[in-house]
């Protein structure tokens, strides 16, 4: 409860939070399609910012990456996988490849626990 409040959990914010998620993962869906019709995999201009690991390492909550890369135990991969199916359609195919590309690009695969 105490940390719910300290992040302004509330009912009204829960009832929020899916179409949230989905109209900012629609945005960065876009805003990577524009960037690759430009040539750039990035989020941002032509190189990798922190908006490109922040959604790399927001996407891990979605879907975490694939065993192969990510061993983590399988009681972890099933608190962190979203079973929701709306939550899940907010990983796209195009936002999905860029947490691989970023993780196969800059972030030491795989990962260890």
């Amino acid at each position: 409860v105490r940390m719910g409040h300290k992040y302004g959990w509330s009912e009204q914010a829960y009832v929020a939070a899916a179409g949230r998620l989905q109209a900012i993962s629609a945005e960065l869906d876009s805003r990577l399609a524009e960037q690759q019709r430009r040539g750039s995999d990035y989020l941002v201009g032509s190189s990798v910012t922190a908006a490109d690991f922040y959604w790399a390492n927001m996407a891990g909550l979605i879907k975490p990456l694939p065993h192969k890369d990510n061993p983590m135990p399988d009681y972890m991969r099933d608190t962190y996988e979203s079973g929701d199916a709306d939550t899940l359609a907010c990983l796209t195919p195009r936002l999905e490849a860029h947490r691989d590309r970023m993780y196969e690009r800059h972030i030491a695969l795989p990962l260890v626990f």
